[in-house]
């Protein structure tokens, strides 16, 4: 394990309350962790005050960690864009999606990391839905209208993912080699990018293996629109079953800055 350099990345968007327990169980797991970039889609706080709540927190751990601030909110897809565009310069055996918003336990996750990135994939998936019982304190409504989409994202896409809107994954440098930037590049800014990411993923062939996690509600306040959430999938995924294609993300302009901690 110790040979297996990860690098961290960590999306925040007005959730730097959770950052020091989230540190402390990156410093507990022993993971071989090459660097931690957090990228900040445009929190409300000053740059000075993200700057010395991380110093603060860091000051105990000496990671190595690059914060990256959006200058506006570019959403989770365009925050993901950014993230490969980086990774493309880093050295590392894994990259580890974690996300902020305490919907998980993350110490549990970083456990099952430990555990099977010893094994023979290169793309691992931390699923909601695997388990009935790993959602028994997520929103009745939120878990229904997830299942419904994943049927509904396997019959059209012929993807046999049990949650393809999840976020947190690791994926090996090796595989992300092999992912051009016209697979993602192209795919909405906002929040259903990853759903659409991981049916791209499944149509490269990548060696997945989903493992359950634990979902909860959060302590940080949802920004979703659900009823154009929903919309904006139930068509994406009409289209892509039509042309191959998911609508198009035509706004790939992104400005932040970069802070080395």
């Amino acid at each position: 394990m110790d040979k297996e350099k990860f690098i961290i990345n960590l999306f925040v968007y007005n959730s730097y309350k959770n950052l020091k327990t989230i540190f402390k169980h990156l410093y507990l797991s022993k993971i071989n962790i090459n660097k931690i970039i957090i990228i900040d889609n445009n929190s409300s706080n000053s740059i000075s005050e993200k700057i010395k709540i991380i110093k603060s927190i860091n000051n105990k751990y000496n990671f190595n960690i690059s914060l990256i601030v959006n200058k506006k909110n570019y959403g989770l897809g365009g925050s993901h864009k950014i993230l490969f565009r980086l990774l493309k310069k880093e050295k590392f055996d894994f990259f580890l999606n974690l996300g902020t918003t305490n919907r998980y336990y993350v110490s549990e996750v970083l456990k099952d990391v430990i555990k099977n990135t010893k094994g023979k994939y290169d793309y691992y998936l931390f699923s909601r839905f695997i388990k009935k019982r790993n959602t028994e304190n997520y929103n009745f409504l939120r878990k229904v209208m997830n299942i419904f989409f994943i049927k509904l994202t396997k019959f059209l896409t012929k993807t046999n993912l049990t949650d393809p809107g999840s976020s947190t994954m690791v994926v090996s440098q090796r595989s992300f080699k092999k992912i051009r930037q016209s697979t993602f590049i192209d795919i909405t800014n906002g929040s259903h990018f990853t759903h659409f990411l991981n049916i791209k993923f499944y149509n490269l062939k990548l060696k997945c293996l989903e493992i359950p996690i634990i979902w909860k509600e959060g302590n940080v306040k949802s920004h979703l629109n659900a009823l154009s959430y929903v919309f904006i999938l139930f068509f994406s995924l009409i289209k892509f079953t039509i042309t191959g294609n998911f609508f198009r993300e035509r706004d790939n302009n992104f400005s932040f800055k970069t802070f080395i901690l």
